[in-house]
Parts: C-alpha cells; sequence; structure tokens
C-alpha cells in the first residue's frame, strides 16, 4: 500500500469513526431525552398518589395527579397513571385522552399502546382509516413511534453525517463512501419531513376525544342537520373553530361540526 492509499484510508476510517460517533451521541441523548424527572415536591404528590391508587381510591388519586399537571409539569407517567384513574371510574373519553396525552411522551411505551388498544376497543364507534391512510401508516410507522424531539436530534445527526461523508468524498472516491452519502441525504429526508409534519400538528388544532356521553355531528356550525352521532372515546382531527363549535373530520373520511364542549383536545 502507498503512502497516499494509507492516507485516504486513515481519512476514511477516521471520517467514518465520526459518523457512528454522532449516531451513538444521538441514541444516548434521545434515551436522555426520555428520562423526565419531576421537583420535590410533585414526586412526593405522585408518591401519594400512586398509593392512592393502590388503594382503589381512584378519585384522589386522580385530584393528585392533575395537581402535578396543573402545576405546569407534564410527565408521561403522571399522565399514563391519571389515564387510568378515569378509567378505573368509568370515563372512557377522559381515559382515552390522557392515554394519548402520555403517547406523546412515551410513543413505544407497550402499557400506554396497550392500554389506548383497550380503550378504543370499549368505545361504541368502530372508525377504521381509509385504505390509503392505513398504507401510510403502517409505511411512516417510525413517525408515529417517535417524539418531535427524537425526530429532530436524528434530523442533526443526520446532517452532520452527510456533511462528514461529502468532505471524506474529497479525499477518497470510494463506492462506500457515496453510499454512506446516499444513505444519510435520506435519512435527512425522511426525518426533515417528519419533524415538519410533527411541527404542524403541535402549531394546528390537532386532535380531539369525544368526552360527552354523545355528540351530535351536524352539517354546520350551529342549528344545522344532524348527519350522524358520535360517542365517548371516539378520536378525530380537528379542522377548524368556529363560534363554540369544531369543524371536525374523521379518519374514515367523514367530516361535519360539533360543539367544543362535547370535546377535549388532545
Amino acid at each position: 500500500m502507498s503512502a497516499i492509499q494509507y492516507e485516504q484510508s486513515r481519512v476514511a476510517r477516521l471520517g467514518l469513526c465520526t459518523v457512528a460517533s454522532l449516531l451513538a451521541v444521538t441514541s444516548l441523548f434521545v434515551v436522555v431525552a426520555r428520562a423526565e424527572s419531576l421537583s420535590l415536591d410533585n414526586r412526593t404528590l405522585f408518591n401519594e398518589a400512586n398509593q392512592a391508587y393502590s388503594r382503589n381510591d381512584f378519585g384522589a388519586a386522580a385530584e393528585k395527579y392533575q395537581r402535578i399537571i396543573d402545576s405546569g409539569e407534564k410527565s408521561g407517567e403522571v399522565l399514563y397513571n391519571l389515564g387510568n384513574c378515569h378509567f378505573r371510574m368509568g370515563r372512557l373519553g377522559m381515559a382515552k385522552l390522557y392515554y394519548e396525552r402520555a403517547r406523546k411522551f412515551m410513543p413505544r411505551d407497550h402499557n400506554v399502546l396497550g392500554n389506548i388498544a383497550l380503550a378504543e376497543s370499549r368505545t361504541v364507534d368502530k372508525i377504521s382509516p381509509g385504505k390509503i391512510a392505513a398504507v401510510a401508516q403502517k409505511l411512516c410507522v417510525w413517525h408515529f413511534r417517535l417524539t418531535g424531539r427524537e425526530i429532530s436530534v436524528i434530523f442533526l445527526a443526520a446532517d452532520a453525517a452527510f456533511w462528514v461523508c461529502l468532505g471524506i468524498l474529497v479525499f477518497v472516491r470510494k463506492r462506500f463512501v457515496k453510499t454512506a452519502i446516499a444513505l444519510a441525504a435520506l435519512l435527512l429526508v425522511l426525518s426533515g419531513s417528519s419533524y415538519a409534519l410533527k411541527e404542524i400538528e403541535r402549531r394546528g388544532l390537532g386532535s380531539a376525544v369525544v368526552i360527552a356521553d354523545q355528540a351530535q355531528v351536524r352539517t354546520g356550525p350551529g342549528n344545522y342537520a344532524i348527519t350522524f352521532n358520535l360517542h365517548e372515546g371516539a378520536q378525530l382531527k380537528l379542522v377548524e373553530s368556529r363560534d363554540g363549535w369544531y369543524q371536525i373530520h374523521l379518519a374514515d373520511g367523514k367530516r361535519g361540526w360539533i360543539e367544543q364542549d362535547k370535546l377535549e383536545r388532545i
């Protein structure tokens, strides 16, 4: 091996090690980002709520979990436990609401996902997405299993990896370097698009859950014709807000208007 070839190989190894280090740091950051902590007062309140729950005093437990949330500290564990309280008290809509809020913090947690499925199995309305939406959900499953923060970190790591590999290409024109650039670029596009969608969802009206026993869906915001009814626990997308009404869009394509006090935004 000539001196030039050796130097090129050394640069390539150094560059690829840098890329690997970036991805390793990203994984560590994602794990650390999920390690949420409460203040000392709220940690005490959290323990008291857990004790009340273990005594089957679900009302007292719910009140204490709610106090933590009202203090401004949001935790996936607190939201999940509050959902359990509502579920045990027979409040299906509120249970589904807090499970979905918990999913934003813990999108891959098996307990959260399992209880969401359990709550959905108890709802009256069985709303199935259309074929195109169902396929899109399966193809982009990672979009729903990662938080916005996790996706943003992946985007930054992919961006750094792309430019590092591009710099390596100046010295080492090998196929594996070009492949690495292509993969980094693909990850950059996918994570960037996913993060943009997360931001649109966050800044928009988002989704909601029916918390009333029954909600009438009308053709317009007011005393318009009733097209169908939704029941407690049904989940929907919010399109527009007007004069105490929400225009809603269901996963199966149905649309209409519902009074705002029948819903709670996720």
